[in-house]
């Protein structure tokens, strides 16, 4: 995983939820940052536009950690360079 990728989804966790960057881990969740489903929804919404992708529910859906977004991120674009 990128740590690149890493750095701006925890950015934008971070900027979103209202809490200091140092306190998002790659394991934490929107609902440990204080998050609601509103909130993972504009976040999905977020790294959308951010990275320039789009995220299917059912993917949206596997998406339960700041890590596990940043490794789909980093897949979706290795991808499209294959």
């Amino acid at each position: 995983m990128s740590g690149t990728t890493l750095d701006t989804v925890s950015a934008l966790f971070a900027e979103h939820l209202g809490v200091p960057v140092e306190s998002v881990k790659p394991e934490s969740t929107v609902a440990s940052l204080f998050g609601d489903s509103l909130d993972e929804a504009e976040l999905v919404i977020g790294i959308e536009d951010k990275f320039g992708i789009q995220i299917t529910d059912d993917d949206a859906r596997t998406l339960d950690s700041v890590g596990k977004v940043a490794e789909y991120i980093d897949g979706r674009k290795q991808a499209e360079r294959a």
